[in-house]
């Protein structure tokens, strides 16, 4: 078995669809079956067949990339080699890197738990944080790169890890568990004399906020549902179910406190 099929059999189930590419920049599916070192690059979860690379197509919230771009060759490996039970796949990447995957044998519930995750191995870690979602690529195994004259060559191959595992490893070095609630489904109809919200209001409420500007979005909002006749509780409820970056405690409360109240 080559080494690109071994990566791909620890970190995907048959009959998964991945997105492989040559480039970066590749949003093309294939069966798992039809990645090989062809790619130089695949992405670390499934997604919804007929779609394209994209975390809202993601079809399985199961692997994480630890990569560390920054750090020398030599530590990165020492890192690896530590904690090997970890990691389904280590690839060298054929330039400054390795490329760890942690493989859950129980795949997690949709993208909030996938970054509250991906935050605690940050934590624990500090691996590079541009990883955090879901449909990056990493490197397959075999690949030849052009660019570097090096193989992307497989250092280590090893198994899936239940989710019970990490979060134990985690915990006992300073990053507890943290309980994810669902999300319940936002308020965003016409009833009651309520005006249409917003296009930028809508587009907070299923996007979630630019980068840096979460706490400016969620007050614009805010404002936004007060004089569209939203109630406090229906606010609350709004802004609680948008697929933005984890807040301070009571920060959406302290928002709506200034908001609902002085006006």
């Amino acid at each position: 078995m080559s080494s690109t099929k071994k990566q791909m059999s620890v970190l995907f189930d048959p009959n998964e669809f991945v997105c492989a590419a040559m480039d970066a920049m590749g949003t093309r599916l294939y069966p798992v079956e039809r990645v090989d070192d062809w790619a130089a690059f695949f992405s670390l979860n499934p997604f919804k067949r007929g779609t394209r690379r994209k975390d809202a197509n993601v079809a399985c919230y199961r692997n994480f990339l630890v990569e560390f771009d920054e750090v020398p060759l030599e530590q990165q490996l020492r890192f690896f080699d530590e904690n090997r039970h970890l990691f389904a796949s280590i690839v060298y990447s054929g330039g400054k890197s390795y490329h760890g995957v942690i493989s859950l044998s129980d795949p997690l519930n949709g993208k909030l738990a996938y970054k509250a995750l991906f935050k605690r191995l940050l934590k624990v870690t500090k691996c590079d944080p541009n990883n955090s979602n879901p449909s990056r690529f990493s490197r397959v195994a075999g690949h030849h790169r052009d660019d570097t004259l090096s193989d992307q060559s497989l250092y280590a191959v090893g198994n899936r890890i239940a989710v019970k595992d990490l979060d134990s490893w985690l915990s006992e070095r300073g990053a507890p568990h943290v309980e994810i609630l669902p999300r319940r489904a936002p308020i965003l109809r016409m009833e009651g004399g309520k005006f249409p919200l917003s296009a930028r209001t809508w587009r907070f409420l299923h996007q979630g906020a630019e980068s840096g500007q979460s706490h400016k979005q969620c007050l614009l909002a805010a404002f936004d549902m007060l004089e569209c006749n939203y109630t406090r509780d229906e606010a609350l409820q709004n802004l609680q179910s948008a697929p933005w970056p984890s807040v301070e405690e009571g920060e959406i409360e302290r928002i709506l406190e200034h908001v609902y109240n002085e006006h």
